[in-house]
């Protein structure tokens, strides 16, 4: 948890610390930043920022001492500091007024860890968590309270486990991996099969391997794999509540938002969007550079540098000529039903001629 520390830092010091340049601050002046706060909720004292132009009309009207901006954009009259990448600069002054604070190394007494499990340097593990025998923990890793690490886990340097996750035997975790609270590593792929005219749990013998620099949202699950393994690429990111099946493939650079779900054995190339609630079919194809727009439904596979909407998924282009058809149905409508009318109309006053 992160608590707001009781310091400040002058403007023209924090231009020395992120490089950047400052604009409509008189020579000799200075200003004393106490907090970085949104636009519409910051005051005196407090510093907020503006990610592109059309920001600039809300940050006139804000209240705050002075400003963050990409260079090029710069508050009339405001003290302005101007930076490459302004995320950059947001980062480094929620971390200087919100530094966090980190467990100190060790177990902790009501912890239980197993035959044969090795703990690297600084570790840290939580109350009441449990470590399966044979599991393997890198240099500095935290695991909090009441998690689950099964036999033969191998967990990587610099990993970051918040309370209650769960990660079944032999999962795989590279470095720097961050494992938000209720999410499921390796919990059973949905598999069964009729036998003998009963539907029956074919074992799921795989694993799952998450690779360096992911990140994974609270209570979501990933599937081990039937046979071999579900894979995570490096740097993926993932939001809460998704869920990803059994032997499925996800490249790197990925971001996959809420409530995706992804069926088993599908196959997601790099550098890959999908949006809110996005749907993937089993077996399904998708290559690099592909971006799904929210709600989208995946049923064939997609080629590279593609972006799609809709169900089932199509161009986005396409989407949206479906989408300003379907806007002027009911007119549509309206205009067949009468052109109709006039149609039989004119087939009855053409039989009323004949006879």
């Amino acid at each position: 948890m992160r608590e707001k520390k009781d310091i400040t830092i002058s403007l023209r010091t924090l231009a020395k610390e992120l490089g950047g340049e400052i604009h409509n601050l008189p020579s000799g002046k200075d200003v004393e930043i106490k907090n970085i706060v949104p636009l519409s909720e910051a005051g005196q004292g407090d510093i907020s920022f503006v990610t592109s132009g059309k920001f600039v009309r809300q940050a006139t009207e804000s209240n705050a001492s002075g400003f963050l901006a990409p260079s090029g954009i710069i508050i009339e009259n405001r003290p302005t500091l101007c930076l490459e990448q302004v995320w950059k600069g947001v980062l480094w002054l929620i971390n200087y007024f919100y530094p966090e604070k980190l467990p100190e190394a060790g177990v902790n007494e009501t912890a239980i860890v197993g035959k044969n499990v090795s703990l690297g340097k600084d570790v840290s593990i939580g109350p009441y968590t449990v470590i399966g025998d044979d599991a393997v923990i890198g240099d500095s890793a935290l695991i909090e309270a009441q998690c689950y690490i099964g036999n033969g886990v191998r967990i990587g340097k610099n990993c970051r486990i918040f309370p209650r996750v769960v990660i079944m035997d032999n999962t795989i975790i590279g470095d720097n991996v961050i494992i938000h609270s209720g999410a499921v590593i390796g919990s059973d792929g949905y598999k069964y099969e009729v036998l003998d005219g009963v539907r029956t749990k074919i074992p799921q013998i795989g694993r799952v391997v998450i690779e360096d620099n992911v990140e994974i949202g609270a209570n979501t699950c990933i599937d081990r794999a039937t046979f071999t393994e579900t894979r995570i690429g490096r740097a993926t990111k993932i939001d809460n509540l998704v869920h990803i099946a059994h032997n499925v493939s996800i490249g790197s650079n990925c971001l996959i938002i809420a409530q995706v779900g992804i069926a088993g054995s599908s196959v997601i190339g790099n550098n890959c969007v999908l949006a809110g609630q996005v749907g993937i079919a089993d077996n399904i194809r998708i290559g690099n550079n592909v971006q799904l727009g929210a709600k989208t439904g995946v049923h064939r596979n997609i080629p590279d540098n593609q972006q799609m909407l809709g169900i089932p998924a199509m161009p986005a282009k396409q989407f949206a000529r479906v989408i300003a058809a379907l806007q002027k149905l009911p007119e549509t409508s309206r205009n067949l039903h009468s052109l109709r009318n006039r149609v039989n109309q004119l087939i009855e006053q053409q039989e009323s001629g004949i006879e």
